[in-house]
This record gives structure tokens, C-alpha cells and sequence, in this order.
């Protein structure tokens, strides 16, 4: 299961973040990406060092890549953009040369890359399967029939983004995702704890 952290400028709700996600840790979360898309070298950095360092091989980056070799976090993830620029292929290979069990994610809006691109990533988010929970008017994209066949035909871990919670958990797998992302309904919910160990007691007996 994974869990993306998205963008928030007020510091002291970045305080109360770091302690949710780090009670998510304490109770079984495998993965957490890391998007900051404002934040400086030094803002990532300080984000980082207040989570413990026992769980900064679970901690996948969408920026400042750096920081996955000296902090020796799990991954870094390449948006649509990046995963096309020269500069950001050569330090695909670099990282992996340095760090050869270093993850690489993406992250796809077309069932079509999914037989395009080659199967160099760990695994990909695919998104929005269903109706977003954070974003007013971001609606599932995919017909499900569809997206079922394309997931047999594809050789690629593919995560489901977008919608995300509880009662769609078993349409995710029926449909042949290899996981999921928790992002809206964790952070739009009061108790983001308990919803977290529903959805991650849910998982486990399916």
C-alpha cells in the first residue's frame, strides 16, 4: 500500500503531517511518496530528518533525487515531464548505478503507455480511476471493462490513483491493480489514523 503526500505551504500543518505520517508508519504503512512541488533543497531536507531514520527506506521522492542517495530512501518518482528529459535519463542510470536497488516509479493518464513505455519502473500510479476525493471535478477516466483488459495485457505494476477508499478496495483488485494510493481520503478525513487502519486491515484479508 501507498501512501502520497501532497503539496501544503503552512508549517505548522507540515507539523501535524510529519506526526500523522509517522503514526501511518507505526502501523504498517509500506510506502510514502514524498511531493513537494514548492519546497527548497533545505525544506526537503528538514522534512525528511523529522521523520525517524528507521523509516527512510519506505520514503519515495518526486524532487530533490539527491536526497535518495544520501538519505538512502526507497525511491524517486519521475512525472510525465521529467521521464522524457535527457538530463533526467541520464540520472535514471546514474541513480541506479549508485543505488542499484533504488525504486523508480511514474506515473500515467493513458492505458496506451502502458505498452509504450518499457518495463524500467518498479511500478506506476495510473490515474484518476475513480472520482477524486481532494480535487471538485476530477472524474475517474477509464472504462472498467477496458481498463480490466488492459491490466492482463501489461506486464507493469500499475497502482491505482485517484478516488481512493474503502469501498472501492475490492473493485481495485477485481480489476488486477497491484496496489494502491491513498492520498484525499486520508488527508480530507478527521481521524486519518483510523481510516488508514481500515482500509490497511482491508487489504490484508482480501
Amino acid at each position: 500500500m501507498i501512501l502520497s503526500v501532497l503539496a501544503n505551504s503552512n508549517s505548522d500543518d507540515i507539523l501535524l503531517e510529519i506526526e500523522v505520517i509517522n503514526s501511518l508508519f507505526d502501523n504498517g504503512l509500506e510506502t510514502l511518496h514524498l511531493r513537494k512541488k514548492k519546497f527548497s533543497a533545505k525544506e526537503m531536507s528538514d522534512y525528511i530528518e523529522a521523520i525517524p531514520q528507521k523509516y527512510w527506506d519506505r520514503i519515495v521522492i518526486h524532487s530533490h533525487y539527491k536526497y535518495a542517495l544520501k538519505y538512502k530512501l526507497k525511491g524517486i518518482h519521475l512525472n510525465s515531464k521529467r521521464r522524457k528529459k535527457i538530463r533526467y535519463i541520464f540520472r535514471f542510470y546514474y541513480y541506479k548505478f549508485r543505488k542499484p536497488n533504488l525504486h523508480i516509479s511514474t506515473s500515467f493518464i493513458n492505458l496506451s503507455n502502458l505498452y509504450e513505455e518499457e518495463s524500467k519502473f518498479n511500478y506506476i500510479f495510473l490515474s484518476p480511476v475513480f472520482d477524486s476525493i481532494s480535487k471538485s471535478g476530477y472524474q475517474g477516466a477509464f472504462n472498467h471493462h477496458n481498463l480490466a483488459i488492459a491490466l492482463t495485457k501489461t506486464n507493469q505494476n500499475v497502482l491505482a490513483l485517484g478516488g481512493v477508499q474503502l469501498g472501492n478496495i475490492e473493485k481495485i483488485k477485481a480489476l488486477g491493480f497491484k496496489g494502491m494510493v491513498l492520498s484525499g481520503i486520508i488527508w480530507k478525513s478527521e481521524n486519518k489514523l483510523e481510516v488508514f487502519k481500515e482500509i490497511y486491515n482491508k487489504c490484508k484479508t482480501l
